[in-house]
């Protein structure tokens, strides 16, 4: 990065002069490594296994044995696993999993390399709308490292491959409308094919389909000025040729499981919208802009920056895009899963905000302050991503630590094909793999009156050989339950603890796994 001189100013040259990158990706390649290097410090241990990532990598699993009656989402309503359509992000973290020899390791380094696909598609978009390198690198940058991204790759998500696919669409949009009449079409085509691909990745990616828009409409606009309705029918047919063709490939090997899928479908998206109806009380959910600010809180400086690019640029058609994604997240849960794509919304107005100051020396005080704005950008989220999340986990190394986890399931469960209950203890499912359990988490539904519901409910549990809950989850109600079904209470062990003892009354350490209750199945031999 290069500095020129610029006016007279009490402020730092740095801060006053002409920045620009001569080398951009060369800087954005060092950077990633940079980002991968702290990450891999803590790959394993920051955040602890959780429910959203075991869900995912079992969804890739169910793919690859499609056979299988175990599942971490397993329907009461059909007393069988849940599978998705939208598998093609879940089948590269299974893929990962599979080739780090049956780790997280592998799974939780495939969502790094979605979430790095989705920061250079960013910056590549940002660069095609022909903002200063300086400006894009930094919003890139910023967005990796928002503390709500990170908590997404590094917790294992599928989302930065849904974002890399969508981001790319705009790119590859941009690119199309400047292209000859031939090289568009094809662009067009393949734009339209990583439109498709977003939802098939996850299907959040389709939160992102009016951002792609915001791509799509000013270039069919152009072509019906210059080529009429003719052109314009040419582009949109190459556009939704390609998606068409696309997501036709992707669904082929599901389309015998078809009907299956359907209702699946419908059962996750209800328990994905906290509701048996999704859409019921739609207007409560559009005006709860208080959660959303919730979610993002953590976020504000990228959060606040993009707002603030939307109102200063006057920048509408943005403004709507992001108005869109909002309304599509208010049609489900919000939750920080679904509040984090705002943020494909939110960088690229806040780079609209920032590229002055980097267009060329700052010669006034409020170019200044953008400048100032950028640095607080980049350094918010280096702080809090690349310097106090890795501090504070290294200090909680020890509580932190999945080892304790994976000798307590070998030396009081066992291996061997075990069907084991997880009740909201997904962090099993990775020790659990290896030994060989069939393992079984219930997907949220309003059983209500259903008897099949109950009829399954009450076969699984005859079958059950093992049960896991958290401490605190089991009362004198569930444990007779749990009695009647023939399991006994084998007792309450704590992962992190030498003999995993964990006496009543003492709280386990911070970010520690457990304590767990464990029931067995009367008369079961030890391991």
């Amino acid at each position: 990065m290069s500095t020129a001189p610029g006016p007279a100013s009490s402020l730092h040259p740095r801060l006053t002069g002409s920045w620009r990158v001569r080398r951009p990706w060369r800087l954005w390649a060092g950077l990633l490594a940079l980002v991968l290097a702290v990450h891999l410090l803590t790959l394993t241990t920051s955040p602890p296994f959780w429910q959203d990532e075991v869900q995912q990598v079992d969804f890739g699993r169910l793919v690859l044995e499609p056979e299988s009656a175990w599942s971490a989402k397993w329907s009461p309503t059909t007393g069988r696993p849940i599978r998705v359509w939208s598998y093609v992000g879940p089948l590269l973290h299974e893929a990962g999993y599979r080739l780090a020899g049956g780790s997280p390791a592998g799974s939780r380094l495939a969502a790094l390399l979605g979430a790095f696909l989705a920061a250079t598609a960013l910056l590549a978009w940002l660069r095609a709308r022909r903002l200063p390198a300086a400006a894009a690198l930094v919003t890139a940058l910023a967005f990796l490292l928002d503390p709500l991204m990170v908590k997404s790759y590094k917790g294992g998500r599928v989302d930065g491959w849904a974002m890399a696919a969508a981001l790319a669409a705009c790119l590859v949009l941009r690119r199309a409308e400047d292209a000859p009449a031939p090289r568009s079409q094809v662009r067009l085509a393949l734009a339209g094919a990583l439109a498709a691909l977003a939802p098939l990745l996850w299907q959040s990616g389709v939160i992102l389909y009016p951002l792609i828009l915001l791509e799509l409409i000013p270039l069919l606009h152009g072509t019906l000025r210059r080529e009429g309705l003719a052109g314009v029918a040419r582009r949109l047919g190459a556009f939704a040729g390609g998606g068409l063709l696309t997501a036709l490939v992707v669904l082929l090997p599901l389309l015998p499981s078809a009907a299956t899928l359907i209702e699946d479908t419908r059962l996750f998206l209800a328990s994905s919208a906290g509701t048996g109806a999704p859409l019921r009380g739609l207007l409560r959910r559009l005006l709860r802009v208080d959660d959303v600010a919730g979610v993002l809180l953590m976020s504000s400086p990228l959060v606040l920056a993009g707002l603030a690019g939307l109102l200063i640029r006057r920048a509408g058609g943005m403004t709507l895009a992001l108005l869109g994604g909002y309304v599509l997240i208010a049609l489900t849960l919000i939750y920080s899963g679904r509040v984090l794509y705002l943020l494909p919304y939110l960088a690229p107005a806040a780079a609209l905000l920032i590229a002055p100051a980097f267009a060329g020396p700052a010669a006034t005080t409020a170019l200044r302050s953008l400048r100032l704005v950028a640095l607080g950008l980049a350094g918010w989220a280096i702080a809090v991503s690349l310097v106090a999340r890795p501090l504070l986990t290294l200090r909680q190394a020890d509580a932190r630590d999945p080892a304790g986890l994976y000798r307590m399931s070998r030396e009081v469960v066992g291996e061997g094909p075990h069907r084991v209950y997880l009740d909201r203890t997904f962090p099993l499912y990775f020790p659990g793999r290896p030994l060989g359990w069939h393992l079984h988490a219930l997907n949220w539904e309003v059983i209500g009156p259903n008897p099949d519901a109950r009829r399954h409910l009450t076969d699984l549990f005859a079958r059950i050989d093992v049960a896991v809950f958290e401490r605190d989850r089991i009362d004198a109600r569930a444990d007779s339950s749990l009695r009647a079904s023939g399991l006994e209470r084998l007792g309450t062990f704590c992962p992190h603890a030498a003999d995993y003892a964990c006496p009543d009354g003492t709280a386990p350490p911070p970010a520690a796994y457990g304590p767990y209750t464990i029931y067995v199945r009367s008369g079961r031999p030890a391991p």
